[in-house]
């Protein structure tokens, strides 16, 4: 990225992360997600969506600038590992031998059998996400850690960012793969026909398709930044066409890659605003907001089954930033400052 330069983005992450947080709440109380604010006015998608959406194309731009400024690519991968795993793995063992337990008890894991044993670094190695048979049982939506399927394919858009690279696919050639991207993702919206690989990690098409076209629009809002014309009036159409595609089933996810993403970067890079550039710049606890807060919240039900969703979210929101904190603090940073090291 350019030097010098004051954004947004860490602000917006964390933004993203207590999103989640707020959609999630009422869909794992009783699964009734038009109570969530955003599915009851346009009833195509939710805050969760939406922040997952902001959060991959931040991460097209970060990632895309990450890329072109590492020395090699193997320091780009030492970057990216260091900056995915510690924190993945550390939240998932969370998740099985804290979380599951005072879901069930320990005789959850004390029936462990030798694969299951064996699943465990499989998992964390392909970035699956956890799980313990039993976990949460009861509750509407008895997953352990919802939350995590998101990141191998967060992962999966780093690599392929290496391979376009390789390819030698360039600006023009970039936008060309975009819209084969688009192409694919709205087949398998109309055609309703998923292409799933299982080996040697699950990926779905359509998730991959969708992730990375919005990965893809962070990535050329990078390419082209100093060429875009930033202005309110630009701004003002693009929120107009955001509010009109989220009324579309078909054109919602799009509509906010497109017009939703003209809308966040020139928010992140425009807005000057010291306090909100400052959030996030030393201490960016939004990864493990997002890692942290779906067990906790299914646990909360388990023993509260009638909480509220806003009493829910309040606790979990401040749950969040307290483990959040110590994640970034205890795992992620210490980890991210081995790169110099190890490159």
């Amino acid at each position: 990225m350019d030097k010098k330069v004051t954004n947004n983005f860490g602000a917006l992450r964390l933004l993203f992360a207590s999103l989640v947080i707020f959609s999630h709440s009422p869909e794992l109380i009783d699964g009734n997600a038009s109570r969530e604010i955003l599915s009851g006015i346009f009833g195509t998608m939710t805050f969760g969506s939406l922040a997952v959406g902001g959060f991959f194309l931040i991460s097209g731009y970060l990632i895309t600038a990450s890329f072109f400024n590492s020395s090699s690519i193997k320091s780009y991968f030492i970057k990216r590992i260091l900056r995915i795993y510690p924190g993945f793995i550390v939240a998932s063992l969370v998740s099985i031998f804290v979380f599951a337990p005072l879901s069930g008890g320990w005789e959850l894991i004390l029936k462990f059998n030798v694969s299951d044993w064996l699943k465990i670094p499989a998992k964390l190695i392909t970035l699956n996400q956890p799980w313990v048979e039993g976990a949460f049982a009861g509750v509407r939506n008895p997953i352990l850690n919802g939350s995590m399927w998101t990141i191998r394919y967060e992962f999966l858009c780093y690599i392929s960012v290496v391979i376009l690279a390789l390819l030698g696919i360039g600006k023009k050639s970039y936008l060309i793969v975009l819209l084969a991207f688009i192409a694919l993702y709205l087949n398998i919206q109309i055609t309703q026909h998923d292409f799933i690989i299982d080996m040697p990690i699950h990926i779905s098409a359509y998730h991959y398709s969708r992730f990375f076209i919005a990965f893809m629009i962070g990535g050329t809002i990078y390419y082209y930044r100093e060429k875009i014309i930033w202005n309110r009036q630009i701004s003002a159409i693009c929120f107009v066409m955001l509010c009109l595609c989220l009324l579309n089933k078909y054109t919602a996810e799009l509509g906010l890659y497109f017009f939703g993403g003209y809308l966040l970067f020139n928010f992140s890079l425009n807005y000057k605003n010291k306090f909100i550039s400052k959030i996030g710049s030393k201490n960016d606890i939004s990864y493990g907001v997002y890692l942290y807060a779906f067990p906790f919240q299914n646990l909360v039900i388990q023993y509260y089954p009638t909480i509220s969703p806003w009493l829910l979210t309040i606790y979990t929101l401040i749950y969040g930033f307290i483990v959040g904190y110590l994640s970034w603090t205890m795992v992620e940073r210490p980890f991210m400052q081995m790169k110099k090291l190890l490159s």
